[in-house]
């Protein structure tokens, strides 16, 4: 089955790509071609499926060293 990942930012949402993860709360995105002004923004994190669309809120995100990425933590 197939997910579909996005952000929302202020109620826009983006797709985006995961690079890694690291557990069920945390992943390393690619966020390109938004910039990392709008990434820090983002507060939502959705995936969508066959069994429909799971809204997470966002507890943090941190930098990675990585270019166009950032490290996604969701809150539980």
């Amino acid at each position: 089955m197939e997910h579909v990942t996005k952000v929302g930012i202020k109620g826009n949402y983006y797709d985006i790509s995961i690079r890694e993860v690291i557990s069920n709360i945390a992943f390393t995105i690619v966020y390109n071609p938004l910039t990392i002004t709008d990434i820090d923004q983002a507060d939502e994190w959705v995936t969508s499926s066959a069994n429909g669309k799971c809204i997470h809120k966002i507890s943090a995100i941190e930098h990675d060293t990585r270019k166009n990425t950032r490290r996604i933590f969701l809150k539980e």
